[in-house]
């Protein structure tokens, strides 16, 4: 018989050695990186008209954002605008916003939060809620515990007690008097969204295109409708707002809304507006983007300083001249020229 005695003790060993392994602390792998969060920083903007005290308005404001959006903010409301990433973010504890979009936008009540992009909508705060109504384009509203879009015409209201009805149909022009009212008091531009017709513009005719207003409307009841069926290249100024005066010194903001409707324009052509002086001149920086092809409602915003010596200017839609023919549509609405406060 074989001794047992080494045996057993290397086999001892072995075991020991084999538990001390495992006993060993095991290498933590590294924790992954944390998601990058985006810093909150409070919104730029400034006062085109009326009065705020601190974060409370006391009188309904008109405040213009520094990446181009306008917004209506009632008497009575208490609020506070922040930068997150590319998001503007509105915590609106009291009273009622409009917003004339262009960007990512959302709007945070007591009861919930509605999130839109290039759109006009309208939150108010209400004793039974929050009541959110969309004039263009689309808003995602969420509560707790639904997800719900709605869209123009649209309206939806979350009820304090954390309930939600159904999207109602309505006329959308109806919910946002108060902020258009405002919009317009802050405007140079006569009669900017049209809703007079063509009244407060002048509108020449030419044998190659026909300028009208017109039923499809950014909000509101009017547009601005031009036909383009020019066969050969000419110069384009039509419709045209009335002249206006410039405070002298001012920064302006000019914004508005078009829509073209398979408009050809040949290469670098299209039409647009401009701010021009007395003498028909076009201010330096006071022109939109060229618009050809087909698209919806699109909303372009420029900041531009007054030259010195300027008094008074009109706002123009014209066509670029890149000796091209120009046929199709183009449609245009909410054309606004607000002073900003001060420089830069």
């Amino acid at each position: 018989m074989r001794p047992r005695g080494p045996w057993l003790a290397a086999a001892a060993l072995a075991a020991l050695a084999g538990g001390l392994f495992l006993l060993r602390p095991r290498p933590v792998p590294p924790a992954a990186p944390a998601a990058p969060v985006d810093p909150v920083q409070p919104a730029r903007f400034e006062i085109v008209s009326g009065v705020l005290d601190g974060p409370r308005v006391s009188r309904r404001a008109v405040l213009a954002f520094d990446d181009g959006l306008d917004a209506v903010l009632h008497e009575e409301s208490v609020f506070r605008a922040e930068r997150v990433g590319a998001e503007l973010v509105f915590r609106l504890d009291a009273g009622r916003l409009f917003v004339d979009g262009g960007v990512d936008v959302r709007v945070i009540t007591p009861h919930g939060h509605a999130t839109a992009r290039a759109s006009a909508f309208d939150v108010a705060i209400t004793e039974r809620g929050t009541s959110v109504t969309v004039l263009q384009g689309a808003a995602v509203v969420v509560g707790n515990p639904f997800r719900k879009e709605i869209t123009r015409g649209e309206a939806l209201d979350l009820s304090a007690a954390g309930g939600v009805g159904e999207p109602i149909s309505l006329d959308p022009t109806a919910a946002v008097e108060w902020a258009r009212g405002a919009l317009d008091a802050a405007n140079l531009v006569r009669d900017g969204g049209f809703e007079e017709e063509l009244a407060r513009w002048d509108a020449p005719q030419y044998p190659e295109t026909a300028v009208r207003a017109d039923r499809r409307a950014h909000y509101g009841r009017r547009s601005a409708y031009v036909v383009f069926n020019a066969i050969a290249d000419y110069r384009h100024a039509s419709p045209r707002s009335m002249p206006f005066s410039v405070p002298a010194g001012a920064r302006l903001r000019f914004r508005g809304y078009v829509e073209v409707t398979n408009l050809e324009a040949g290469p670098e052509g299209g039409g647009y507006l401009e701010i021009r002086d007395e003498n028909d001149v076009p201010l330096p920086g006071g022109r939109s983007p060229l618009y050809a092809g087909a698209a919806g409602w699109r909303k372009f915003s420029i900041d531009l300083d007054v030259p010195s010596g300027l008094r008074d200017a009109r706002v123009v839609c014209a066509k670029a001249d890149n000796g091209a023919p120009i046929l199709g549509t183009l449609r245009l609405d909410d054309v606004a020229v607000f002073p900003l406060p001060g420089k830069p």
